[in-house]
């Protein structure tokens, strides 16, 4: 290998987040063995990357990258969402998490995450994380860097999963899947992880939505 086809390390410190999110996802799925669980993740749009001379495929890809970065398969220990807290990793995120550079979804290694309760809804969230860009052939060499970001808290939502052939589909009798989905089987279905007297539920056609109840820090 040459010089000129050595891989580059990603600028990493050119990630600068503008918007981010925090939610949850109630989620199954019985083609892939995944029983109900809530994932969490975090979402940060991120500001224009001007890549300049460390672009590797100009002329394909441009030299700006406009992206987004999406930590999820986030699962936490705490039926509160007030008592969200605490240090995590690494995380088995079930491939949750990349970010698109190059053409390309680029897998993301959660290797540590922190929550901590900042005021109200709000908490801040620190990650150590890992780039994989040679997974896919982006042109830049794995890459492992941290993030500090802050984010309310928006809660947890659950849609009606929609099957290719819904009368084949079969849950194992222990996952507890309702017949149908209404208010009623739905919060019985959180609450299975949650305490939901924390949280507030509504629902608007197919998709449901605890929204947290604002109550002051322990």
């Amino acid at each position: 290998m040459t010089d000129d086809d050595a891989l580059k390390r990603f600028p990493s410190e050119k990630l600068s987040p503008t918007t981010v999110y925090f939610e949850g996802l109630l989620t199954f799925n019985p083609y892939v063995d995944i029983p109900p669980v809530i994932w969490h993740a975090v979402t940060i749009h991120l500001a224009p990357i001007d890549l300049g001379g460390d672009a590797r495929y100009p002329d394909v890809c441009g030299t700006t990258v406009d992206t987004t970065m999406r930590l999820g398969g986030i699962i936490l220990p705490h039926r509160r969402w007030q008592d969200f807290g605490g240090t995590l990793g690494p995380v088995e995120d079930q491939g949750a998490s990349s970010i698109y550079v190059s053409n390309a979804h680029n897998p993301i290694d959660i290797l540590e995450v922190t929550f901590t309760r900042k005021q109200g809804l709000v908490f801040q969230i620190d990650l150590d994380i890992n780039i994989e860009f040679e997974f896919e052939g982006a042109g830049f060499s794995d890459t492992r860097c941290s993030l500090s970001v802050e984010a309310p808290y928006s809660g947890i939502r659950f849609r009606v999963p929609e099957w290719t052939n819904p009368d084949e589909v079969e849950f194992p009798e222990e996952w507890g899947i309702p017949d149908e989905f209404n208010v009623g089987t739905v919060h019985d279905l959180f609450g299975r992880f949650i305490d939901t007297t924390c949280f507030e539920l509504s629902s608007e056609g197919s998709e449901f939505t605890l929204a947290p109840v604002e109550g002051p820090p322990n």
